[in-house]
């Protein structure tokens, strides 16, 4: 299926869409922003127990803030008008899990997504599916949000993957005076309480620290005011935030009949924006080097970006990028290329975070840089502005030699007849 882009300034690409999972139609609808030129981030949004998808877009209101960053929305339909999330009310018992999971997957084969940026959150009974995404779907999704919603602990919710070793970033809003959800115990159905679910999921990322603001009362009619608490480590860059809307009702906060001094939608997608999957994974890269000089590149994400950590081996102070001349570097940069020596030929491994994309800034005439993570060829390249010359991609190999790939860890040179950006990134 073709890649659908939308090139219109200050326009938008909706649309309603369906797909086939478990033997059943599945209904979504996408708000993508039609000024959108690279990969866009995507929040899947859940309506409430009774609710539909159609009706929830307009009354979250998320598209307004979506779509001026750049955000892509999708907003699935549940079965029933409800999502199966193991309560006896919820009037389901469909595959929910795996169609968010191949939804993903489908929006992403009709427009230009960042797989590596995709976040789950939902209102009540949508809420609730959030939990569980973060429970069963943690390999495709990187944080997620509640608003006005529990987390069924459950027999089910045993963490799929990655079986207890990723930390999960969450998001919880919840008004007091919510009468369907309770904020206080007891629970009605079963689901954790509000602090309960807190105490679970900062117990599990290993948050030990915290601390509490309240939130500027910015309408002094509604009633309410806000308390934002924040449950962290210093060894984690995760954390758990919660929204305790003081006399907050049963409702998406901020939608429009409903002041509460924040808007549910916008501080998600500010806590959202803060994760990436790539942030929880680690992988290595093997790199393969000769002895005398060479072209080496980061293609991962470390701590420690020191040349003398990353190839032990190297010649003390033979570490040099190129910007209109030759510069002596200590550290590296992804993206960047650089010229470095090695007595001896080997092999070095680095371990980190991967690189999924990388906007590189380029000058008119000759380019010292380097790729992402994973292979990709220079076919791959997204240069909007066409500066890069054909035929001009040089690796090193015993002298310089014409390349058509980029490989992970390796320096290349490029030539292009004007300054601007390129893109690379993982399909």
């Amino acid at each position: 299926m073709k890649k659908i882009i939308c090139l219109i300034i200050l326009t938008v690409c909706n649309g309603q869409y369906t797909l086939i999972h478990d033997g059943l139609v599945r209904e979504y609808y996408v708000s993508y922003p039609g000024d959108a030129y690279g990969p866009c981030p995507l929040i899947i949004n859940m309506h409430g127990f009774g609710q539909n998808a159609s009706g929830f877009q307009p009354y979250a209101e998320m598209d307004q803030f979506a779509l001026q960053q750049g955000i892509a929305v999708v907003y699935p339909q549940g079965i029933n008008n409800s999502w199966n999330v193991g309560v006896a009310w919820d009037n389901n018992n469909s595959d929910d899990v795996g169609f968010i999971r191949v939804l993903i997957d489908s929006v992403a084969a009709n427009f230009i997504i960042d797989l590596d940026r995709v976040y789950a959150c939902g209102m009540s009974n949508g809420g609730y599916m959030a939990y569980e995404l973060a429970c069963h779907l943690s390999d495709k999704i990187a944080a997620f949000g509640s608003v006005t919603g529990n987390f069924m602990l459950d027999t089910d919710n045993i963490f799929d993957y990655p079986q207890g070793d990723r930390e999960i970033p969450i998001v919880h809003f919840h008004g007091t005076w919510d009468n369907i959800v309770g904020y206080y115990p007891p629970s009605f159905d079963g689901s954790m309480t509000v602090w309960e679910s807190i105490e679970y999921w900062t117990e599990f990322n290993g948050l030990d620290q915290e601390s509490m603001e309240i939130l500027p009362d910015v309408n002094l009619h509604d009633g309410t005011n806000v308390e934002k608490y924040t449950f962290y480590a210093n060894s984690s860059n995760v954390e758990f935030i919660h929204y305790k809307v003081n006399y907050g009702w049963h409702v998406w906060f901020g939608q429009y009949q409903y002041i509460y001094d924040i808007h549910a939608s916008e501080e998600l997608i500010n806590f959202f924006m803060g994760y990436k999957l790539s942030d929880f994974t680690t992988t290595e890269v093997s790199i393969d080097y000769q002895s005398d000089w060479g072209l080496v590149g980061l293609p991962l994400e470390v701590e420690n970006p020191s040349y003398t950590e990353l190839f032990p081996d190297a010649v003390t102070g033979t570490l040099y990028s190129f910007n209109d001349g030759y510069n002596s570097e200590e550290t590296l940069i992804q993206g960047n290329g650089y010229l470095l020596r090695f007595n001896y030929a080997g092999t070095t491994t680095i371990t980190g975070i991967p690189v999924t994309e990388l906007s590189l800034s380029l000058s008119a005439g000759w380019n010292l840089i380097s790729g992402i993570s994973t292979p990709m060829s220079i076919d791959e390249i997204i240069d909007p502005e066409n500066i890069i010359i054909s035929g001009t991609f040089y690796g090193f190999e015993n002298g310089y030699v014409e390349v058509d790939e980029l490989i992970p860890g390796e320096g290349y040179w490029v030539r292009a007849n004007n300054s601007g950006n390129i893109i690379l990134m993982s399909e």
